[in-house]
């Protein structure tokens, strides 16, 4: 740090400091630093005043060597012009000879105060220019303690800064290995989760299609059963229903009334008017519709055709594939 200094004032101390992870305390730096500027305008003010005085004196030196001066040439040219002491009287030669002495006085005291003022002003300027010298060696020597311990600190904090920088890259790669180990751990614990959910799965679908399979073929023994069934009932009901076909056919001769029996049944009958009107003959120009023979019964229709005499089976055997 420099200080340049003027008769105004000094330019204010650099009080920024780099930032540093150790070292002094900013704000005692800033205190310190604040104080000794406050120090400097002091003896600024201090020097600035002296040099003043200086001037005043110097000033009030040259105006008494002026007036000395006046005073020594105006005695010399007395002193030039002969006074012829035959004719002056004895009260005019003392007055000369007072007159000659003050001069003297004057002209010494004159001397005497310029010299006293001139060494007063040049001790003070020097009381002020070495104590000057002085704040100015002990800033110097300040400002080199401060850069020396500057630089010690940034050498430190430097060595510091590295040293934590190697520290934590150290431990970043620690880290990284242990993330490492544990995202491999953790793949292997998945894929042997994932291996055991896996093999549970194929298991449970093992056992879903075993159950299936049994059910399937529960299902499809049950209905073979309940097909045999049923072809034994259909083969039953197409034996009876023959049975039937037979007896029924065997009993139509005797459903048919005999001789004698359907004229007295009409005769013992009243034969209503509608009876009569449809008994009538009908015209030979309007004939009627001619008449239908009986159906033949036939098996009913929600009995499969038979083939070849054998009944159809009523239920196909269903196929698993």
């Amino acid at each position: 740090m420099t200080i340049t200094e003027s008769r105004s004032g000094v330019l204010p101390v650099r009080t920024e400091f780099t930032f540093a992870w150790r070292g002094y305390d900013r704000e005692r730096v800033k205190s310190y630093v604040r104080a000794v500027e406050e120090e400097i305008r002091l003896l600024t003010a201090d020097r600035d005043s002296a040099a003043d005085t200086a001037e005043r004196l110097a000033v009030e030196l040259d105006a008494v060597r002026g007036e000395n001066d006046a005073l020594r040439a105006r005695l010399e040219r007395v002193s030039r012009s002969p006074i012829e002491t035959d004719g002056l009287s004895e009260r005019l030669l003392r007055m000369v000879d007072l007159a000659h002495e003050e001069a003297g006085e004057i002209v010494e005291n004159a001397r005497t105060i310029a010299e006293q003022s001139w060494a007063a002003a040049h001790e003070a300027a020097e009381r002020l220019r070495s104590r000057y010298d002085r704040m100015l060696a002990e800033l110097d020597e300040r400002r080199a303690q401060m850069e020396t311990e500057h630089r010690e600190l940034m050498a430190r904090a430097q060595a510091d800064a590295e040293a934590m920088t190697k520290q934590a890259e150290r431990r970043r790669r620690e880290l990284d290995e242990q993330a490492a180990r544990r995202r491999q751990e953790a793949e292997r614990e998945f894929t042997a989760a994932m291996a055991g959910r896996r093999e549970e799965t194929v298991r449970l679908i093992e056992e879903r299609e075993t159950a299936a399979k049994a059910k399937a073929e529960r299902l499809l023994a049950d209905a073979t059963a309940r097909a045999r069934e049923s072809e034994e009932l259909r083969r039953r009901i197409a034996a009876e229903l023959r049975t039937a076909r037979q007896v029924l056919t065997e009993a139509i001769p005797f459903t048919e009334p005999l001789e004698g029996e359907d004229e007295a049944l009409r005769a013992a009958a009243p034969v209503p008017a509608s009876a009569v009107q449809a008994a009538e003959p009908v015209p030979a120009s309007e004939p009627g519709p001619p008449l239908r023979p009986s159906p033949t019964p036939r098996p009913p229709a929600d009995l499969p055709a038979q083939r070849d005499g054998a009944p159809a089976p009523l239920i196909q055997p269903v196929r698993l594939r």
